[in-house]
């Protein structure tokens, strides 16, 4: 055994780093159980691109591996941050923020993917659904009315031209 057993729960290692949790309380550790983070977060997940998601009583937010908080706790929402941009929701829309915390992409959509490849996949109220880049603007865009094309899950770049061609 390299870790005794001492958590409530515990997830498999990524980057070197597992998610635990102590007394409904997450944190992580090392691969020789020491605490990187201390098990004082009601939401932990792990980094992505340098910054971890986190939830407190005030909302979600962004945290670095040296426990500094880099994005307070405010949204209500968030994902992970991929090509330098997070989803978060703000008064029940979702949008697009940058690793100081700016809106960068207005809050105005149902549903969203992460940024792939430049492209992120939205979905609007009325069954508008598309790609936007990074400012925000539909690069390819679809009315619920069309239905020969579906949705699909985080197309690349080459995908979409692809689609655009059939």
């Amino acid at each position: 055994i390299v870790i005794k057993p001492q958590f409530d729960q515990a997830q498999e290692f990524q980057d070197g780093l597992a998610l635990v949790d102590v007394n409904f309380k997450w944190g992580m550790i090392d691969k020789t159980g020491k605490f990187i983070i201390k098990p004082k977060y009601n939401f932990l997940e792990v980094f992505s691109e340098g910054l971890a998601p986190f939830g407190n009583g005030d909302g979600y937010g962004f945290i670095d591996k040296s426990e500094k908080i880099v994005i307070p706790g405010q949204f209500y929402s968030i994902g992970y941050f991929s090509e330098g941009l997070s989803a978060v929701v703000v008064k029940d829309k979702w949008g697009f923020i940058d690793k100081t915390g700016k809106i960068v992409i207005e809050p105005k959509f149902a549903r969203i993917e992460s940024f792939l490849d430049g492209l992120a996949q939205v979905w609007e109220e009325k069954g508008i659904w598309g790609y936007i880049n990074y400012q925000g603007n539909y690069v390819w865009k679809v009315s619920k009315t069309d239905t020969s094309i579906k949705p699909q899950k985080n197309l690349n770049k080459m995908s979409l031209k692809r689609m655009s061609c059939q």
